[in-house]
């Protein structure tokens, strides 16, 4: 994952669209319909929110069965996905970009 924008209460903060933290980079091949497991090294306050990037000005609300879980579309292609995750301490969001196949 890519981290794409963050606030930290400390006065940290780094603020690019999902769409250009991972446009130019190399998409991690998965097979169809796999499932992609996301971890934090700390747990966040909340269930991450996770949204599918289609352009940089739409992203998409998509259906997930656990919190922590991106199942891939059957179809071919490269997708893109938002995690958006809170602490006390602040809000990240990351960017993850894969090529089912």
């Amino acid at each position: 994952m890519e981290t794409a924008s963050y606030y930290w209460k400390f006065g940290e903060e780094k603020n690019i669209s999902p769409w250009y933290a991972v446009k130019d980079k190399e998409a991690i091949i998965v097979p169809k319909n796999s499932i992609i497991e996301i971890s934090f090294k700390r747990e966040p306050d909340g269930p991450p929110i996770i949204r599918q990037i289609i352009t940089d000005n739409d992203i998409r609300e998509i259906e997930t069965k656990n919190s922590n879980e991106i199942t891939v579309p059957s179809s071919e292609g490269i997708y893109m996905y938002s995690i958006s995750a809170g602490w006390s301490e602040g809000s990240a969001q990351y960017a993850i970009k894969v090529y089912v196949k």
